[in-house]
């Protein structure tokens, strides 16, 4: 069992009355105005400093956001972000402050950049709800967006899959079926038959992508994708489980298998697959995202070492309150694993505003004091 604990810096602490929130597309309200738009605690200074930058106070036809996506999309060697919410989707280049709309309509939470058509320049896709608010049910429609010659000529709308079981929430691409190409994995969730899904992208996207259900029943959120069991093809993770594909294939039709890897977290979590311990086998990262009492944690991967007891919980930290974004990676220089945790304004359910919603980084301090429990 790896003995190491994480430091803890408080990146930044901010209030988002007045600018779009980013819970719409989970039916939260607005917050309501009462204190500054926007207030930061900034770390003690040095190399750990983080600037507070405002993209866009309002962004164009867009009345609140809930997720966003960042790559080099024109391949101009410049980063451009990608924003969706309700009214619009939008594409801004924060180098050389440019913008601009990509298409209109209520987007989901879920949103990936991927070059599906293999000609160097990166696609949107995310989930769209084609039924206007309170004019009946919700279906929401999987798109892919294709840019022109530049950004900022009209965007080419494609149907991916039409008939989903609920919202796209999660969107992530990974190597399922171990022949070296992309995968589309979507969960779909706040519906009836909530599930998790993986597309296989044809040769001509705009036609019919291969569909596999991984997993129906389960209202589980937080998915990210790594080879966990050593065996050539990624596995998918997703809220306190993980999914391992038969031995047909990951697109044979029969089914995939379901494993408890995180029993005692709730199912609404964010997660990230890494090397925490060096060892080469994929370490998972989950914070329950959709809680006041939210728990963060690693879990040690024994899949093949101890198979009797699979995953090792490590503590890192609670409460967090609606931690709805969680990243990892190995520091470039130190390659000590950084773990970032953002906090929500406002979550699901009725919860209380949060006027004090934290970005919190962790840092892999590779202690010999043992921080776990199991």
């Amino acid at each position: 069992m790896d003995r190491r604990t994480f430091s803890k810096l408080v990146a930044g602490t901010m209030t988002a009355a007045g600018i779009p929130g980013a819970n719409a597309a989970e039916g939260h309200p607005a917050p309501s105005a009462g204190r500054n738009a926007a207030s930061i605690v900034p770390p003690s200074g040095g190399s750990d400093a983080w600037e507070y930058v405002i993209l866009d106070a309002v962004p164009p036809d867009m009345t609140q956001t809930s997720g966003m996506a960042a790559a080099d999309i024109d391949g101009d060697g410049k980063t451009e972000v990608i924003v969706i919410g309700t009214g619009s989707m939008v594409w801004y280049r924060p180098s050389t402050s440019e913008k601009g709309i990509v298409a209109h309509g209520s987007f989901g939470v879920g949103v990936a950049l991927e070059d599906i058509d293999h000609d160097g320049r990166k696609e949107i896709i995310t989930g769209k709800n084609v039924v206007a608010s309170g004019k009946g049910q919700e279906k929401w429609v999987l798109y892919w967006y294709k840019s022109g010659a530049n950004l900022s000529d009209p965007w080419t709308e494609h149907v991916l899959d039409g008939e989903t079981a609920g919202h796209p929430h999660d969107l992530v691409f990974a190597n399922l079926d171990g022949d070296g190409g992309r995968n589309l994995v979507a969960n779909a969730m706040y519906c009836d038959h909530p599930g998790l899904f993986a597309y296989k992208i044809p040769s001509d996207p705009t036609g019919t992508w291969k569909k596999q259900m991984i997993q129906s029943g389960l209202s589980a959120e937080g998915t990210a994708t790594g080879d966990l069991d050593g065996d050539g093809r990624e596995e998918i993770v997703c809220g306190p489980y993980w999914f391992s594909a038969p031995r047909a294939g990951a697109f044979s039709g029969q089914a995939w298998t379901t494993h408890a890897l995180a029993p005692d977290f709730r199912e609404m979590c964010r997660a990230t697959v890494i090397d925490v311990t060096g060892d080469g086998r994929p370490d998972v990262v989950l914070v329950e995202d959709e809680y006041p009492d939210g728990r963060l944690a690693w879990f040690e991967n024994h899949l093949k070492s101890d198979p009797s007891h699979p995953w090792v919980e490590h503590p890192i930290d609670a409460p967090l309150n609606y931690s709805h974004t969680l990243q990892a990676w190995h520091d470039p220089g130190t390659k000590q694993v950084q773990v970032l945790a953002g906090e929500m304004n406002e979550g699901g359910w009725d919860a209380p505003y949060n006027w004090d919603a934290r970005i919190l980084k962790y840092t892999d301090r590779k202690s010999t004091h043992l921080n776990s429990s199991h």
